[in-house]
């Protein structure tokens, strides 16, 4: 009894079986595949065809068909229809085929397939082809856009790599004169200032003359040190272009990159504009000295002109030297990655950089800020290492 009444209670429990409406059956018959739909559609119109002409023939000439010979005109009856029937499925699905095509596309889609292209073949409609072509014309732009992603990734991790390299390079630097010069002279200077105050503890005759001549040597050295590292502070970070600007940055910069090298470097700065944001001052010094260092590098110029100027509202500096020039389009060349280098500093203002290149003809390198990041109106981008020196 006690199991019967569980079993009982089970059953009551469960959820309860809903029959399905009318509703439910008819939408259910509409999504049966397009091509079912046209040869049902098709069947019941001959059967329709056939039953009005047939009965048409019977009121029009009233001849009675003996019993014998209905079963013949049934069977040829129903082969004729089962054979137009046939007949009308192929010609439906040789009509069909484009919409198959594209079904055929959006499956293999569906499934990550992105390389698939839709072949329509002769027969189709002006329909089917517009949509056809539209698949393939945003699966061609996605494949386009995938490679320019993958290009640009590409570009970045050399850029990344780059940077990673220059920054060892530059720490190398740092601790070879800080342990090679630098410390070399603070040992000097220590074992001399020990040297002196032992003897002075040890009561030897010593002249106050003796001593201010050995303070004096140290002092020369500690100088000496005190000016090797503010021409290295000098080199990470331009203390002028702090104090004074973009403009007079750029002219000690330029000078000592005309003296070092030899080039005559021309700067010349139409109606000097007013003095940018601290990261727009870096950006633009940064890019000059990257464009000069290129030229120094690989263009084998004798003449570089750089101009600094107010165009409707922005603020532009040009490079351009008489070097040998080179393929712009070539994306390994290495001068390329200079200048993704400075492409990126610029974009992040919200500018634009250019260039001009022929081989022969020399190179032209144009960054352009506009108005609203250099007058100060746009925030500071905290994401570009503006102060890290860009070096080949």
């Amino acid at each position: 009894m006690k199991a019967r009444l569980t079993a009982t209670r089970d059953l009551s429990s469960a959820a309860p079986v809903t029959a399905m409406s009318w509703a439910d059956r008819a939408a259910a018959l509409l999504r049966v595949p397009l091509a079912l739909k046209l040869i049902v559609a098709n069947g019941a119109l001959l059967l329709t065809v056939a039953g009005t002409v047939a009965y048409v023939d019977r009121m029009a000439f009233g001849a009675a068909v003996s019993v014998t010979a209905v079963p013949g005109i049934a069977v040829v009856a129903l082969f004729g229809m089962i054979a137009a029937t046939g007949v009308n499925a192929l010609l439906v699905r040789w009509a069909l085929a484009p919409l198959r095509e594209l079904e055929r596309v959006a499956t293999a889609v569906e499934n990550g397939d992105l390389l698939v292209r839709a072949r329509l073949g002769p027969i189709r409609d002006r329909q089917t082809e517009r949509i056809g072509a539209l698949a393939n014309r945003i699966l061609d732009a996605h494949d386009q856009h995938r490679h320019q992603i993958e290009a640009a990734a590409a570009q970045l991790s050399r850029l990344s790599a780059r940077e990673m390299e220059t920054r060892e390079v530059e720490r190398g630097e740092v601790a070879i004169e800080l342990r090679e010069e630098i410390g070399q002279v603070l040992t000097a200077i220590t074992v001399a200032l020990q040297a002196l105050v032992n003897e002075i503890d040890a009561g030897g005759p010593l002249e106050s003359a003796q001593i201010r001549d050995r303070v004096a040597e140290l002092i020369v050295l500690a100088r000496d040190s005190h000016e090797r590292c503010l021409r290295r502070a000098q080199g990470l970070r331009p203390s002028v272009l702090d104090d004074l600007g973009l403009v007079p940055a750029l002219r000690s910069a330029i000078a000592r990159f005309g003296a070092t090298h030899g080039l005559d470097i021309v700067f010349t700065v139409s109606d000097p504009p007013p003095r940018p944001p601290r990261h727009v001052g870096t950006a633009l010094y940064r890019v000059v000295e990257e464009a000069i260092a290129n030229t120094v590098r690989h263009a084998g110029a004798t003449h570089i002109d750089v101009d600094l100027v107010v165009d409707d509202g922005a603020l532009r500096v040009a490079i351009v030297d008489d070097g040998q020039g080179f393929d712009a389009t070539r994306s390994l060349d290495p001068r390329m990655l200079g200048i993704a280098a400075m492409r990126q500093r610029v974009k992040a203002l919200g500018g634009e950089l250019a260039l001009w290149s022929e081989v022969g003809e020399g190179t032209r390198v144009e960054a352009s800020v506009p108005e609203g990041a250099w007058m100060g109106d746009a925030p500071t981008p905290h994401h570009i290492s503006g102060d890290s020196p860009i070096r080949g």
